[in-house]
């Protein structure tokens, strides 16, 4: 009878490990190649066009901060010294993208490459300024505003869109 008890209460466990468990380890997909020399001292630049959004868009990226040991991320103002461009820009989204909040561009070499098919050394960010603009002209609340830089620099990190709705990856959030 204890024996049978252990072996139910063993089965419970496994099962609440898998309903709870795997499904945050799946929240994250990567691309397959990553960026070249990691994010450990990882610097950033917000260019003078999106200078007005440089709250959202530092507080954005550093909340992968400590998200890992391998992990370490600040601005700087020297675009020099940046492995991470930040554009308030929207040419890039034109017809069938105007309703993107924002894009990122991995390069290599100078050269926009692809993640899926390639190692990267660094990245642009655009932010489409039809939707990244504060809550009354239109835009939205800087959490949701936080929270796009935080997925755009999810791709920085070499992470891909998920499907799981609560993941900040997925590409419709909740």
């Amino acid at each position: 009878r204890i024996r049978y008890s252990k072996y139910i209460i063993c089965i419970v466990v496994c099962m609440m490990c898998f309903l709870f468990v795997i499904p945050q380890a799946s929240a994250f997909v990567l691309y397959g190649y990553k960026l070249k020399d990691g994010a450990s001292a990882f610097k950033f630049y917000i260019d003078s066009s999106s200078m007005e959004y440089k709250d959202s868009i530092t507080n954005g990226y550093q909340y992968w901060n400590g998200k890992s040991s391998k992990v370490s991320i600040s601005r700087t103002t020297t675009k020099s010294a940046s492995r991470c461009d930040s554009y308030w820009d929207d040419h890039h989204f034109g017809p069938g993208y105007d309703n993107n909040f924002a894009g990122t561009e991995h390069l290599l070499n100078n050269r926009q490459t692809n993640p899926r098919e390639n190692n990267w050394f660094w990245c642009k960010v655009y932010y489409n300024p039809k939707l990244y603009k504060y809550e009354n002209l239109g835009g939205y609340s800087y959490t949701v505003r936080k929270g796009v830089a935080a997925h755009e620099f999810g791709h920085v990190l070499g992470l891909a869109h998920t499907s799981t709705k609560s993941s900040l990856m997925c590409q419709y959030g909740d």
